[in-house]
């Protein structure tokens, strides 16, 4: 599963859509801010991040050292 982080509407669908082209049976979750993201791999981590650093509440820095300490 691939956990896709940016708050781009434009970007993240972008990005979503070059992954699914070379990974179609892959599990994309997006999201558009590092809280919900960082719920959302406490419940299933991930097997690849994508994030963006700017990103609106918790940073992708932030929410990548989050992840890390969980």
């Amino acid at each position: 599963s691939i956990l896709l982080v940016e708050d781009n509407p434009v970007a993240a669908a972008m990005l979503e859509a070059q992954i699914r082209e070379l990974r179609p049976a892959a599990e994309v979750r997006v999201f558009a801010d590092g809280f919900s993201a960082l719920l959302d791999a406490g419940r299933r981590v991930p097997d690849c991040l994508i994030t963006d650093v700017d990103l609106p509440g918790l940073d992708g820095l932030a929410m990548v050292r989050q992840l890390r300490e969980n």
